[in-house]
């Protein structure tokens, strides 16, 4: 019954230092949302300057080369369509990894969790049970579950 507590405590200080790790995931991730939202603001304030510059024909010698613009604008939509894309990856590695064990054992959260709430009530019952089956001076016998 100890063995099993101190694999049970083991789960417990495991899947604490996951919770850690996820806790900094998240704010990494808050990071570069905000820093990748900047950029985007930066680098839409640098297109509309630049088309206003090319309108307004700075020293007369300036002239609208719309390729360029078309090209800018392109490359404009092709960075949206991969930070889209970026964020759908992250989203779906985020699932898998909600799915899959956290100690490599091949059981889920939800699993581990309904095994931990099963042998504290089976340790409870016993706990309650030791008194009044057994005597005080029967020695008490542990046999290991191996899993």
């Amino acid at each position: 019954m100890e063995h099993r507590e101190t694999e049970l405590q083991g789960a417990i200080a495991s899947t604490r230092q996951q919770l850690h790790v996820t806790e900094e995931q998240v704010t990494q991730r808050e990071t570069r949302v905000a820093l990748a939202e900047r950029e985007v603001g930066f680098l839409q304030a640098l297109l509309a300057s630049y088309n206003a510059e090319q309108e307004a024909g700075i020293d007369g010698e300036m002239k609208i080369d719309l390729r360029k613009v078309r090209q800018i604008e392109e490359l404009h939509k092709l960075l949206e369509e991969y930070k889209e894309r970026n964020q759908q990856l992250e989203k779906d590695i985020d699932t898998l990894r909600g799915e899959h064990s956290l100690s490599g054992s091949g059981r889920s959260r939800h699993e581990l969790s309904e095994a931990i709430d099963n042998e504290r009530a089976e340790k409870l019952s016993l706990q309650k049970g030791s008194f009044n089956s057994f005597s005080l001076c029967t020695p008490l016998i542990y046999f290991p579950r191996r899993y």
